[in-house]
């Protein structure tokens, strides 16, 4: 896990296996947004905003996990069991919406393994 200040540390994901189901959730509760989506990319970013968050997952490129509403959004997602992906890094963040200003949480920087 990765954060920085100004960002909300209520993202988190358990390790990616192939062939097995990747879960990832955000409390919105702490920031009293509404819904969250995530953003899953193959590079860590430092990107800081004038909102004194920081964007810490590229967004060029990047995958997103559909919006879904809180208290506790959540995603459950079946990853192939293809061993070409075994090994690969990818980072991911949740971005928060709804109830007030957009929040950016902490990153879950993953390795996809067996």
């Amino acid at each position: 896990m990765r954060n920085v200040a100004g960002n909300f540390d209520v993202y988190r994901a358990t390790a990616p296996a192939l062939g097995r189901v990747f879960h990832a959730e955000v409390d919105l509760v702490p920031s009293g947004n509404g819904a969250a989506f995530v953003v899953a990319s193959l590079l860590p970013a430092s990107v800081p905003l004038p909102s004194g968050q920081t964007v810490l997952s590229t967004l060029n490129g990047a995958e997103l996990l559909s919006l879904r509403a809180g208290p506790l959004a959540s995603w459950d997602v079946r990853l192939p069991n293809d061993a070409r992906l075994a090994g690969l890094a990818i980072t991911t963040q949740a971005f928060l919406l709804g109830g007030g200003p957009m929040r950016l949480s902490n990153a879950m920087d993953l390795e996809f393994g067996r």
